[in-house]
C-alpha cells in the first residue's frame, strides 16, 4: 500500500476497512478514549489514548464476519506502566471467546495478536485492561483485522518517498531487408507486465531498530508472494492490482546517517488497477410501460470484461423468456461499414418463478439456477455471444446504454431483474 500507516488523518488509527476508524465509532464503556497525535508506533501520526477506570474497560467495536472463516486480529499497544491488557474477539455477551493477554513493557510498543474462527457473524473486537486498580493510560495504534493468518500489509512512507511506474507494450517486429523492422501489429499493441518501483526511507531510533525493520520487511515480502499492491490517490480513493516483488528490497547504508537508510522495492504488475466493486440492478416489467433500456456507468478508463451479470425472474409463476438478447449500444464495432453493438443471446427452457441466469463474462461462463441461486448447473450451451467481441459482455469507460430485447408478442409479458457487479479498471 503506497501510503504511510500513520497518515490516516485525525482520530484514525486502524489500518483496514473492517473497522469504522474514527474514535466516536468505538464503544468505550466507562473508559475515555481520545486521539493523541504525540504518540505513535513510528513517531508520526498518532494513536488512540485509552484511560480506563474499571477492570475489563477499554475500547470495543462490533463487526460482522463470516462464521467458519479464520481471522487474524493485531494491534500495537503502548503503556505508561506495566499494565496487563487483553485483545479479544467476543460474542454479544462480551464473553472473550478468543483472546491474548500481555503485560506491557513501560515505554515500548508491544504487538498483540490473536487468531480466531468465529461461530457467529456478530463479533465484538475489544482491547481492555485486566487491572483491578491503578489504571494507567495505554495507547492503541496500527490495528488490523484480516482473513487467514495473513501478515499485516507493508506500508511505504509518503513523507520521504518516490514512486516510478512504467509499462511497455508487447510488440511484434519482423526483421526485413532495409531500414527499420516491420510492425506486424495492426492497431494498438497489448500491454506487457507493468513495473512499479517504490523508493523510500527506513527510519529508526538506532541501527539495530533499522536492521530489524528491514529484515521483517524482507520476510513479509517472501510470505506475501503474489498479492495486492494498493495505491492511495490524491482524492483519498484506493486502487489495487495483482503484483509480485521482483527481488529483495535494496538498501544503502551510510555512516553519516545511521538512523535513516534509503530503500527500494520493485514490483511486477500483472493486471490493470481495480477500484471498489460496483453493484446495481434494473427491474423490467413489461406488464406496465416502464421501458427496457437502462444505463451502467464504468467510472474507470479501461474496458471491463470481467463483470458478472444476473437475470432473475420476478414473476410469481412464469420464468425467464425462452429467447432474449442483452445489447450494449455503447460498445460497438464497425465491420464492412456496418455497426454491430455488443450483445449476447439466451435460449433457455423456463422452469418458473425461481429462474436465475448468471453470466461470468471473463471466461464466458454461463450458469442456470431453478432455485434462485441456491445451486447452479452449466448453461454455456444456452448462451451465444458475438464472435468478434471479447467475452459475452464488456463495459466501455463512461455510460453504457443497455437494452433487453425479446419477442413480447410471442412470449407475453415479463417481470425480471437484471443485476451486475464489477470492479472499474484503470490502465
Amino acid at each position: 500500500m503506497l501510503r504511510h500507516a500513520e497518515s490516516f488523518g485525525p482520530e484514525e488509527f486502524t489500518v483496514n476497512g473492517r473497522f469504522l476508524t474514527d474514535i466516536a465509532s468505538w464503544e468505550i464503556g466507562t473508559a475515555t478514549v481520545t486521539f493523541d497525535p504525540t504518540i505513535s508506533v513510528k513517531g508520526k501520526g498518532g494513536s488512540g489514548k485509552v484511560v480506563a477506570n474499571a477492570q475489563y474497560q477499554g475500547m470495543r467495536q462490533t463487526v460482522l464476519l463470516v462464521p467458519g472463516t479464520l481471522y487474524t486480529l493485531r494491534a500495537w499497544v503502548f503503556g505508561s506502566d506495566t499494565d496487563d491488557l487483553r485483545i479479544a474477539s467476543a460474542d454479544i455477551t462480551l464473553a472473550d471467546n478468543f483472546f491474548q493477554d500481555r503485560t506491557l513493557v513501560v515505554g515500548e510498543w508491544t504487538i498483540l495478536t490473536v487468531h480466531f474462527t468465529p461461530t457467529i457473524a456478530s463479533q465484538v473486537i475489544q482491547i481492555i485492561t485486566l487491572e483491578a486498580s491503578d489504571w494507567d493510560p495505554f495507547w492503541v495504534g496500527h490495528m488490523s483485522l484480516v482473513e487467514g493468518t495473513g501478515d499485516p500489509p507493508i506500508f511505504f512512507p509518503m513523507e520521504q518517498f518516490e514512486y516510478g511506474p512504467e509499462q511497455a507494450y508487447r510488440l511484434a517486429d519482423a526483421n526485413v531487408i532495409g531500414d527499420y523492422p516491420h510492425d506486424l501489429i495492426e492497431g494498438v499493441a497489448d500491454k506487457d507486465a507493468g513495473v512499479e518501483a517504490v523508493q523510500f526511507a527506513v527510519v529508526g531510533k538506532d541501527a539495530e531498530g533499522i536492521d530489524t525493520a528491514i529484515r521483517e520487511m524482507r520476510s513479509r515480502l517472501i510470505r506475501l508472494g503474489r498479492n495486492k499492491l494498493w495505491v492511495v490517490l490524491p482524492d483519498g480513493t484506493r486502487q489495487w492490482s495483482w503484483c509480485r516483488a521482483t527481488s529483495m528490497p535494496s538498501n544503502a547504508f551510510g555512516w553519516a546517517s545511521p538512523r535513516k537508510v534509503p530503500a527500494s522495492i520493485q514490483f511486477r504488475r500483472y493486471t490493470d488497477w481495480f477500484g471498489e466493486e460496483v453493484n446495481g440492478s434494473f427491474t423490467i416489467d413489461t406488464t406496465v410501460p416502464t421501458g427496457e433500456v437502462w444505463e451502467i456507468e464504468n467510472i474507470g478508463d479501461a474496458v471491463v470484461d470481467s463483470a458478472i451479470i444476473t437475470i432473475a425472474s420476478d414473476d410469481a409463476t412464469d420464468g425467464l423468456p425462452p429467447q432474449f438478447d442483452v445489447v450494449n449500444n455503447s460498445h460497438v464495432k464497425t465491420i464492412g461499414g456496418t455497426v454491430y453493438p455488443q450483445s449476447f443471446g439466451g435460449s433457455i427452457t423456463p422452469t418458473g418463478a425461481n429462474d436465475l441466469l448468471r453470466i461470468k463474462n471473463r471466461g464466458m461462463v454461463a450458469e442456470f439456477s431453478t432455485n434462485n441461486g441456491t445451486s447452479y448447473s452449466p448453461a454455456n450451451g444456452k448462451i451465444e455471444g458475438q464472435a468478434y467481441f471479447r467475452g459475452f459482455m464488456s463495459f466501455v469507460p463512461g455510460v453504457n446504454s443497455m437494452e433487453f430485447e425479446y419477442d413480447w408478442v410471442t412470449y407475453g409479458a415479463a417481470k425480471l431483474t437484471i443485476g451486475w457487479s464489477f470492479r472499474p479498471q484503470w490502465h
